[in-house]
């Protein structure tokens, strides 16, 4: 699934300090990838705001109700995953936009690899993007 500009302007990045780290374990990216999303309620795309191998922060179009198990196909840059989840909490913003938290479930070693690298990336990239600003 690809990224464009409208994407991008509809689910914008949150502040890279909104979440600096996961309390328990797995570090939190802050990040903007696409995903799709699948319940026994249905399919729906979504964007993925903060990611870790723990669970992952998404804008959806629509609520889901804490405790519904999902399976999430993510597209990370470096190729696609899949992880099973489940929803921990569903919220709307201040903006009117609509979010839930999954937790994964046993990810495999391949997709926490993927995700690690990936937090890796984005920090990199931010740590480059301050060097510059700076």
């Amino acid at each position: 699934m690809r990224v464009d500009r409208d994407f991008r302007e509809l689910f914008p990045y949150p502040a890279a300090d909104s979440h600096p780290g996961d309390a328990h374990t797995n570090p939190r990216a802050t990040t903007l990838v696409a995903a799709r999303v699948t319940s026994d309620e249905g399919e729906m795309s979504a964007a993925i705001l903060q990611l870790s191998a723990g669970g992952a922060q998404l804008r959806v179009p629509r609520l889901l109700p804490p405790g519904v198990e999902v399976q999430l196909e993510i597209d990370l840059p470096n190729g696609r995953v899949s992880v099973s989840g489940v929803v921990r909490s569903a919220h709307t913003d201040d903006d009117g936009l609509e979010g839930i938290g999954v937790q994964l479930v046993d990810p495999s070693p391949q997709v926490r690899e993927a995700i690690a690298a990936h937090g890796a990336d984005q920090a990199r990239r931010r740590s480059a993007a301050t060097r510059a600003a700076g």
